[in-house]
């Protein structure tokens, strides 16, 4: 059941090595349930987040559409970047690793890791 989940909210879901399956079932097992909805941010919640954020957003999310996610994140707080990133779902960090990792050093302003 759990790997029909992974599937679904993780693009290179059958990439995955055995471990990195069983490392998402040991964290997914680790969470209580909490079946309550998440709470929506409101649009003035999201004008007073700081001007120096970035979100990421899967291009496949299952969760929500990021078109219609970024589009209200800019009337609301124009600031704020909002990156699609293309070929992932909702896991964007083992999706797409590299660019997820280039986007926050960009980001953060540094050009080279030591």
């Amino acid at each position: 059941m759990l790997k029909i989940f992974l599937k679904y909210i993780s693009a290179n879901a059958s990439l995955w090595p055995e471990w990195g399956f069983k490392a998402f079932v040991n964290q997914y097992q680790a969470y209580k349930f909490n079946l309550d909805p998440a709470p929506i941010i409101s649009d003035q919640e999201l004008s007073r987040l700081p001007t120096n954020t970035l979100i990421l957003i899967g291009q496949d999310e299952v969760l929500c559409n990021p078109i219609k996610i970024k589009s209200r994140i800019h009337s609301a707080a124009p600031s704020i970047v909002v990156d699609i990133i293309s070929g992932a779902k909702h896991t964007i960090s083992s999706d797409q690793p590299k660019l997820v990792n280039d986007k926050l050093l960009n980001f953060f302003g540094v050009n080279e890791i030591s």
